[in-house]
C-alpha cells in the first residue's frame, strides 16, 4: 500500500493535464504547460519567484538564484570619413543603426570646431573640445535607426575635417556623460587632463588630434582598446576601455613631438 502511495506521488507531476501544486520531478521538470517553482518545488502555471528559462526541457538540473550580468558597452560598427579643406562632411554607417543605441563621434579640423551635427536619427550634443591647435572633439546621439548618415559642419572652415563615427550598444541613453575633460599641449606625452566618474560602470573614451606624421605609443594606465586611427593631413587617434568601477581616470599616450589636442570623456553603463 505504502509503494503504491510513493508510485502515485511521483508520477503525479506526470498524469495526463496535471493540476497545479503536484510535486516536481527530482530533475526539476513539469509536464508541458508548468513550471517547476523553486519556492514550493511544486508544478505550478505560473512561477512567480522562477527565473526565465527555469523551465526545462532536458534532465539538467535547475539552477536557482544565477547572477544576472550587467550590461556590457560592444562597438557594434564605425565608419570614418575625410576631406580636405572642408566646411561639411557626411560620415554612413555600413548599416541602419539600432534604435536606442548611443551614436558617438570623434571629430578632427584644425578651426574653432564643429557648428553642428545632424542626422543619423539623432539629436546630438557635444561631450568634449579641444580646439587649440588640431581640435578634437566628442559628440553624442541616441538614435532612432531611422538613419545610418550623418554630417557636420564648420562654415568657416578652410581646414580638413576628419570623422569617426561609432554605434554602441549597453550604454545608458539618459544622462549618458558620466565627465569630460581637454588639454592641448606640444610636448609628450599627450593627456586630456583627469575625470572622476560617479557611475559604478563607465565606458572610457580618449581621443587625440595631432600634426601628421605623428606616431603613436600605448596609452595607460589600464588596458585600452584602439578605435579606426584616420592618418592624414591631421592625424587622429582614440582608445577606450570598459572600467568596472567609479575611479579617477587620467590616462596619457606617447606621441613624436607635435602640437596635440586631447578629450577625455566616460559615458554610463546602462544598468
Amino acid at each position: 500500500m505504502r509503494a503504491a502511495l510513493l508510485l502515485v506521488i511521483g508520477l503525479g507531476c506526470y498524469a495526463p493535464q496535471p493540476s497545479s501544486g503536484a510535486p516536481c520531478a527530482s530533475s526539476g521538470m513539469c509536464p508541458d504547460g508548468l513550471v517547476c517553482s523553486p519556492a514550493s518545488q511544486t508544478c505550478e502555471l505560473t512561477a512567480v519567484d522562477a527565473h526565465v528559462g527555469d523551465v526545462a526541457h532536458d534532465s539538467a538540473p535547475i539552477v536557482h538564484d544565477a547572477p544576472v550580468d550587467a550590461a556590457t558597452p560592444m562597438l557594434v560598427q564605425h565608419a570614418t570619413s575625410y576631406a580636405a579643406p572642408s566646411q561639411s562632411l557626411s560620415v554612413t554607417l555600413p548599416a541602419a543603426p539600432a534604435a536606442g543605441h548611443v551614436l558617438v563621434l570623434i571629430a578632427g579640423n584644425p578651426h574653432a570646431g564643429l557648428t553642428s551635427v545632424t542626422g543619423a536619427g539623432a539629436t546630438w550634443a557635444r561631450a568634449a573640445i579641444s580646439p587649440i591647435y588640431n581640435n578634437v572633439e566628442i559628440w553624442l546621439g541616441v538614435t532612432d535607426g531611422s538613419s545610418a548618415t550623418l554630417t557636420a559642419t564648420d562654415p568657416g572652415s578652410t581646414a580638413p575635417m576628419s570623422l569617426l563615427l561609432t554605434e554602441w550598444s549597453g550604454l545608458a541613453t539618459a544622462n549618458t556623460l558620466d565627465g569630460s575633460a581637454v588639454l592641448d599641449g606640444m610636448t609628450s606625452p599627450a593627456s586630456a587632463g583627469a575625470i572622476v566618474t560617479t557611475n559604478p560602470r563607465d565606458l572610457i573614451l580618449f581621443a587625440i588630434s595631432n600634426g601628421s606624421p605623428n606616431t603613436f605609443g600605448v596609452p595607460g594606465p589600464g588596458t585600452w582598446t584602439a578605435l579606426p586611427l584616420l592618418d592624414h593631413a591631421v592625424i587622429q587617434a582614440a582608445w577606450y576601455l570598459v572600467a568596472d568601477t567609479a575611479a579617477s581616470f587620467a590616462p596619457e599616450v606617447s606621441e613624436t613631438g607635435h602640437t596635440w589636442d586631447a578629450a577625455l570623456v566616460g559615458l554610463r553603463i546602462a544598468p
